[in-house]
């Protein structure tokens, strides 16, 4: 079996529907108040609305981060990384993403850690992306991000086993990002391996995470700071 394959997409489509539709929140990493709803962003971007007429827009409320990391010896490595930002509109019923960026051979620079629990912390160099975004809704994606992977956080896992998908917790990873000058660190997901989705895989208790391809999938989405 590849190890770039995702999570399974009947997880997607739970986590979607449960959690989009029911508007709900978690705390930031930091303990800090801020809250942020949450949903995975199991959406095809070929199905987009999205309006070329910058003048014509409802601006996006909310953000989400996709991304797939190839990890050797403690390292990622560049030719296999990518980053997929999808910006998300909450006016519409049910909420929903309305465009998407897509960021291939990401270059991650590796910084200290911010805390014991994520194992490794990186700066993700953004590029010119393939986006079916206009040049006005491309201004909201954050031109800054750190993100990394760690330890599975508790508000994630209790969303899981209402989700139906209690069995994977043990072999899941968290997935964690900051973004801009914002001091908040943001719990917003869980990664894994292809093994790791298959349930062959426990995650380790500290890094260095073992060689493979890490798909980092969002459970809630992140604030906007503004256009």
């Amino acid at each position: 079996m590849s190890s770039t394959q995702p999570a399974p997409a009947p997880f997607a489509v739970v986590i979607l529907s449960l959690l989009l539709q029911g508007c709900m929140s978690a705390q930031s990493f930091d303990g800090a108040d801020d809250t942020s709803s949450a949903a995975d962003s199991g959406w095809d971007p070929t199905d987009s609305d999205d309006d070329t007429d910058d003048g014509d827009q409802t601006d996006p409320s909310w953000w989400s981060l996709n991304a797939t990391i190839l990890m050797e010896d403690g390292l990622s490595v560049q030719s296999d990384t990518t980053v997929v930002i999808s910006l998300i509109d909450d006016t519409a019923d049910p909420a929903s993403p309305i465009c998407q960026a897509s960021y291939e051979q990401v270059e991650f620079a590796v910084l200290d850690s911010p805390d014991a629990s994520i194992y490794h912390w990186w700066q993700a160099a953004l590029s010119e992306p393939v986006t079916d975004c206009s040049a006005h809704r491309l201004t909201w994606i954050p031109a800054d991000i750190e993100l990394g992977i760690g330890a599975l956080h508790p508000d994630i896992a209790a969303l899981l086993e209402p989700a139906g998908h209690a069995d994977i917790e043990p072999y899941l990873y968290g997935a964690y990002v900051r973004s801009g000058q914002e001091d908040t660190i943001w719990t917003y997901g869980i990664s894994a391996t292809a093994a790791g989705w298959d349930s062959e895989q426990l995650p380790v208790s500290e890094g260095p995470v073992p060689n493979g391809t890490y798909s980092l999938v969002p459970i809630y989405l992140l604030p906007l700071q503004g256009g």
